[in-house]
């Protein structure tokens, strides 16, 4: 299962304090929801969602600006009868 991207940071801290030696996972769901619950949000997450919103707003951005390709459909082709 992969960490939520706000909580990365969390789950990174348990895992180098594991390999250290120091096990410190909760062991039940109620202290995992506290600490959960009591973590502030990583920077990274916001940046990274910041540069998404950016990056999607300048390709709609240019995609209206861009003309249309047109196309023709089976209906908009000449016949030769």
């Amino acid at each position: 299962m992969q960490p939520s991207p706000q909580h990365g940071l969390l789950l990174r801290g348990f895992g180098a304090q594991f390999s250290l030696g120091v096990d410190q996972h909760p062991r039940d769901l109620i202290t995992a929801t506290d600490i959960v619950a009591n973590h502030k949000l990583d920077p990274k997450y916001f940046e990274n969602r910041e540069a998404q919103k950016k990056a999607h707003n300048k390709q709609q951005h240019e995609k209206k600006d861009s003309p249309a390709e047109t196309e023709t459909s089976f209906v908009q082709t000449e016949a030769d009868c």
